[in-house]
C-alpha cells in the first residue's frame, strides 16, 4: 500500500507539472495572440464598423430582407417566385453591405485572424481527435 500510495502522489505531482506547464503555456499564447497585429487591427476595424453609419444602415436593411425571406418560406416553397423574390432581395442587400470599403477591409482582416485560429486548432487539437485515439483498435 505504501509503493501505491507513492505511485500515485508521483502521478498527482507529475499531473499537477503539466497542468502547470500547460496553463503557462496557454497563457504565453493568449498573450501573444492579444498583440498580435492581425489580432489588434480586427479589434480596431470591428470598433470602426459599430461606429459607422453606414454600416449600421445596410445591416438593418439585410436584417430585414433575412426576415422577409424566411417569413415568406413559411408559406410558400423555396423555388416559388415569391421566395425567389425575397431571396433576390436579401441577396442584393448583402451584396450592398459587403461592398462597403469598411466591410471588405474587415472581412479581409477576419479571414487572416480565422486561419490563425485555424492553423492552432491543426496544431494543438486535431492530434488529440477521437477518431485518431481510436485507429489502432
Amino acid at each position: 500500500i505504501v509503493f501505491s500510495l507513492w505511485t500515485l502522489r508521483k502521478k498527482c505531482l507529475i499531473i499537477v507539472g503539466m497542468t502547470i506547464e500547460l496553463f503557462e503555456a496557454l497563457s504565453l499564447l493568449k498573450d501573444t495572440l492579444k498583440h498580435d497585429k492581425r489580432f489588434i487591427l480586427l479589434d480596431e476595424i470591428e470598433k470602426e464598423l459599430e461606429n459607422d453609419d453606414e454600416v449600421k444602415i445596410k445591416a438593418y436593411q439585410v436584417d430585414v430582407a433575412s426576415i422577409a425571406y424566411n417569413d415568406i418560406l413559411k408559406i410558400y416553397d423555396v423555388n416559388s417566385d415569391e421566395a425567389k423574390a425575397k431571396q433576390k432581395i436579401l441577396y442584393e442587400k448583402k451584396k450592398e453591405l459587403d461592398s462597403l470599403e469598411i466591410v471588405k477591409k474587415y472581412n479581409k482582416a477576419y479571414r487572416e485572424v480565422f486561419d490563425v485560429y485555424q492553423k492552432i486548432n491543426e496544431e494543438i487539437f486535431f492530434p488529440l481527435s477521437p477518431s485518431l485515439c481510436h485507429k489502432g483498435k
